[in-house]
């Protein structure tokens, strides 16, 4: 039996919860054997100039908890300069790393290593070279399904992939499926979340409880003041 995996990129600028869930459901009702997380590099339709992609790339993979703690502690020295900010927040994520780390879960940096724009056509083709003998499935969102016709070179892509998608309530599944009949639903609980919102209220200096992962918050809180004085 070939081995069964899965892609999820995002932006995460920053990662939300609803990130977390989509990728928990679709690994579960998959049943794939991993899932690889993919921060976009540079996406071709919008702007993240927010945070850099080191930082991006470094809030996905402690949202799902896919770096050792060893890594963390690597990669803090470049974010935050106070040393005890940076030990209780290793310490933070040490105590966790266990409970929420889960071995399915893979983080890649190709997309943010690459100089060009970010076309997921580009990144399946990378992976099909990497796993020949793998059946390839990518993560989508509702939203992303409906204008799945805007992706680079989409009909090549349906041929490569299958597409799993999120269903939303209010969008009409027939209606998509009409359109894009290869297409692959899953149920999920629809979370009404956006890093846009997130951002914003960061920007206003609101509370964010809930609407990230409790370490990406932790880690916020931390590195915001940091890149400030920068």
């Amino acid at each position: 039996m070939k081995e069964k995996i899965a892609i999820f990129g995002s932006a995460f600028n920053p990662p939300h919860n609803g990130h977390l869930k989509i990728v928990s459901k679709a690994l579960d009702f998959f049943k794939f054997d991993r899932v690889f997380i993919i921060p976009t590099g540079k996406p071709p339709h919008k702007n993240v100039e927010e945070f850099s992609p080191q930082v991006r790339y470094f809030m996905a993979g402690i949202s799902f908890f896919c770096f050792h703690p060893k890594k963390v502690r690597e990669y803090l020295t470049d974010f935050v300069r106070d040393e005890s900010q940076r030990a209780f927040f290793i310490d933070y994520y040490e105590r966790n790393f266990f409970y929420f780390h889960n071995e399915r879960l893979l983080l890649s940096d190709y997309e943010i290593k690459r100089k060009e724009k970010s076309y997921t056509i580009e990144t399946v083709r990378y992976f099909k070279k990497e796993y020949p003998e793998s059946e390839i499935s990518i993560i989508i969102g509702m939203d992303e399904a409906i204008c799945l016709d805007t992706w680079k070179e989409w009909e090549k892509l349906k041929e490569m992939v299958t597409f799993v998608v999120a269903k939303r309530a209010e969008v009409d599944e027939n209606k998509v499926k009409e359109k894009f009949p290869f297409l692959i639903f899953f149920p999920f609980e629809e979370v009404n979340i956006s890093s846009t919102f997130i951002r914003e209220k960061i920007k206003n200096e609101e509370d964010i409880t809930g609407l990230v992962p409790d370490v990406v918050k932790l880690f916020l809180s931390i590195y915001l003041p940091f890149k400030a004085k920068d």
